[in-house]
């Protein structure tokens, strides 16, 4: 039962993020799996660091695959070889369990994500500032506060 209502929760916040959202996710699972591979490594968990060394690798061909080159080639040129660079590591970092090549991704990954977040703040705030916010009376609900 709990596995059920947690795959439908995930399905439906896939369902109803926005790009960027989504985009975000990937780069946090792709962080999570990172350190799970990472995990395995310090545990001598040959299946654990195969098992996120799949899951990282699935996440970072995605983030390929959402490239779109015709819109802007240079960048998409450069977070190419960022995700390349990452699996690169990973790769090695699968086959001869080495930590610094799991670090590497990790770092790679976890400022693609904080960049990410830049962006999704500054799309906030465009967003914000083209649309305005009213509130009807009748859509108004006061805060409750205890005295």
């Amino acid at each position: 039962m709990q596995m059920t209502s947690t795959r439908a929760y995930l399905e439906s916040t896939v369902m109803t993020a926005r790009p960027e959202q989504l985009q975000m996710m990937l780069y946090e699972g792709a962080i999570r799996f990172t350190q799970g591979l990472r995990a395995g490594i310090v545990e001598k968990d040959a299946e654990k660091v195969f098992v996120h060394y799949e899951k990282t690798s699935a996440i970072l061909n995605e983030l390929h695959n959402s490239l779109r080159p015709k819109a802007e080639p240079e960048l998409c040129e450069k977070y190419s070889a960022l995700y390349d660079f990452c699996q690169k590591r990973l790769d090695n970092a699968c086959l001869k369990h080495e930590l610094t090549d799991a670090d590497a991704a990790l770092s790679i990954l976890q400022h693609l994500r904080q960049t990410w977040m830049m962006v999704i703040d500054k799309i906030r705030d465009q967003r914000v500032d083209q649309v305005p916010v009213t509130i009807s009376q009748d859509e108004y609900v006061p805060l409750a506060v205890d005295a």
